[in-house]
């Protein structure tokens, strides 16, 4: 059994097995009855906990953000990108770098998100923002 899952401008068709095919154009998707012929489409590896490509750590890091430090919990990749994308106080520095670099990686499949996690904190720590 198949099920459509409809994200941003592409569909998505996600198999039992938990391989996910993309399409653009859901005109396609409609078309498609039993058994399409996926062969000529895009995969990739559902990673689960709701969403694709998420990289959710196992452990939150826990960052000081703003002028008066409010605590904020990061919980994946995603997240962890979003902040070091933002307003990072030490941009541009070597383990800040490297830790939008692992978290990009992740949300692309290339790496683990605890590597991810570990450059994260890193970075947070030099930056002097990490609550420990």
């Amino acid at each position: 059994m198949l099920s459509a899952l409809s994200c941003c401008c592409f569909y998505s068709i996600l198999q039992p097995d938990g391989i996910v095919w993309r399409r653009r154009n859901a005109a396609e998707i409609k078309r498609w009855s039993g058994s399409p012929d996926l062969s000529g489409l895009p995969r990739s590896k559902f990673t689960g906990r709701g969403t694709m490509s998420e990289g959710w750590f196992t452990k939150p890091v826990a960052i000081a953000v703003g002028i008066v430090g409010d605590i904020h919990n990061v919980l994946s990749a995603k997240q962890a990108l979003d902040a070091l994308n933002g307003r990072w106080p030490d941009a541009g520095a070597p383990k800040f770098s490297e830790a939008r670099r692992l978290c990009q990686r992740v949300l692309n499949g290339g790496t683990t998100s605890e590597q991810a996690r570990e450059a994260f904190v890193a970075a947070a720590r030099e930056a002097r923002i990490l609550v420990e």
